[in-house]
């Protein structure tokens, strides 16, 4: 083959991918630009010193349809210790659903609880969307140390009761006191 023919093959090769290409980015950004839901702890590090309550609210971040979930909350328990939990109701039941829950199943180390929406009698009502808390975890600090506070086994369900795909982002207890260095910061010094 003469060469101006094989750099027309490679030429007509390189302008089905240049026409292809951009159209596959195109498709990865836009999927790009849709926020997954994801679940985590407002604040993800609290600061605290032993024997102090320590709230932790969970939120659950561009969701859609959201109708229920279930989470499971781990810690260490020779450096926190369960004091409650509870649902947080604002979110979930403001298109109109009630909202009912499993009571809390408790360990030394963690928590599991329940919670869905029921739409009102004869009515259908889309779940929650968008952003919002859905639970308060009460802890007490028992001594200087680093916990993980560990979000496991989160499942979230739309109102057909279909799993919603989504990401989990745990949070952390340090508590600062005597015999840790948790939170200190020690500066360079000369003496003159």
């Amino acid at each position: 083959m003469p060469p101006a023919a094989r750099r027309g093959v490679r030429f007509t090769g390189f302008s089905a991918a240049a026409l292809v290409l951009p159209a596959l980015f195109a498709v990865v950004r836009a999927s790009a630009n849709q926020a997954e839901p994801v679940v985590r702890f407002v604040e993800g590090t609290v600061f605290a010193e032993p024997d102090q309550r320590v709230d932790m609210i969970v939120e659950a971040i561009d969701v859609e349809d959201l109708a229920g979930f279930q989470v499971t909350i781990e810690w260490n328990p020779r450096i926190v210790e369960f004091v409650d939990v509870e649902v947080l109701e604002d979110f979930m039941t403001a298109t109109g659903r009630t909202i009912d829950y499993t009571p809390p199943v408790v360990e030394d180390h963690a928590v599991t609880l329940a919670a869905y929406t029921i739409p009102p009698s004869g009515v259908a009502v889309p779940g929650a969307s968008g952003s919002g808390e859905i639970l308060r975890l009460g802890l007490r600090t028992r001594r200087a140390g680093r916990t993980g506070i560990d979000l496991s086994e989160v499942l979230l369900v739309n109102t057909l009761n279909d799993p919603i795909s989504t990401g989990v982002e745990s949070g952390q207890v340090v508590v600062v006191g005597p015999g840790s260095s948790e939170g200190i910061v020690y500066m360079p010094y000369s003496v003159r």
